[in-house]
């Protein structure tokens, strides 16, 4: 059985969770909201909706790009800003590995090396929607996935419906999931993919999605449905294997359930 708590009132725009159970909460007013063993703190630095990444090894830095200022690298105790890259209007950002970023731009995708302060290569193509990194660089653009080689690119998936969504080696289009890895294609619709722990129930979980107030975990064999009817629509669900966390209604809620 599911419970969710209210914990504050903080609008999701964007979010990322470390192993350490440290979350990270973009607002559309600008505001940053860290949220760790239930205490809140807010840093109100600028406007800008921002997309947030926390860097992989440790609690220590974080960074956050917008269309406005682009990517900078923030120190997670002090709360302040390390380091401010030229600025640039930058659509969203992933980590990929050994200190490198991607960062979808309106022409393409800038590359990053956190020990540089510079971008150190650019490729070109203005349709790009999505990215995702899982073992490899991927991008969508209109109905295909293509998979980043050498500056160039590798078709990796082709749907007959629109791409909504590219998470984690998944792909969520309007009418199916696709697998990259497994190469499996599953009938579902959702309103995207939510970044919830691999494990659920003691199953393994390929993907998991939100549908309006529905959280689904979507196995080989399996699929596990969750509706939360104290909200007309969950913004964004998100998890590890210790805590669980949705955004709707401005709120944030700590989710809790017994196994």
């Amino acid at each position: 059985m599911f419970q969710a708590e209210k914990m504050a009132g903080v609008a999701h725009f964007d979010s990322d969770l470390s192993k350490n159970s440290t979350l990270i909460v973009s607002s559309p007013n600008g505001l940053l909201s860290i949220i760790k063993h239930n205490k809140i703190e807010h840093i109100k630095f600028d406007i800008e909706q921002k997309n947030v990444v926390i860097y992989p090894d440790g609690d220590e830095l974080f960074t956050t790009s917008d269309e406005e200022q682009g990517l900078r690298v923030w120190d997670l105790e002090s709360k302040k800003i390390v380091f401010s890259y030229p600025r640039d209007s930058l659509k969203h950002h992933i980590y990929m590995q050994h200190n490198n970023i991607a960062a979808l731009t309106s022409l393409g995708i800038k590359f990053y090396d956190l020990r540089m302060r510079y971008s150190y290569n650019f490729y070109e193509n203005k349709n790009i929607t999505q990215l995702d990194y899982n073992n490899g660089l991927y991008f969508a653009v209109d109905y295909n996935v293509f998979a980043y080689q050498n500056n160039d690119r590798v078709p990796i998936y082709s749907s007959e419906t629109r791409i909504k969504d590219l998470h984690d080696g998944v792909v969520l289009t309007t009418d199916h999931l696709y697998f990259i890895d497994e190469q499996v294609s599953k009938s579902h619709c959702a309103d995207r993919i939510a970044p919830l722990h691999h494990e659920f129930k003691g199953q393994k979980i390929l993907a998991s999605t939100v549908e309006n107030n529905l959280v689904n975990w979507i196995g080989y064999n399996h699929q596990f449905k969750e509706r939360f009817k104290q909200l007309d629509r969950i913004d964004q669900a998100i998890s590890n294997e210790d805590v669980f966390y949705i955004f709707g209604n401005k709120e944030l809620y700590n989710v809790s359930f017994d196994m």
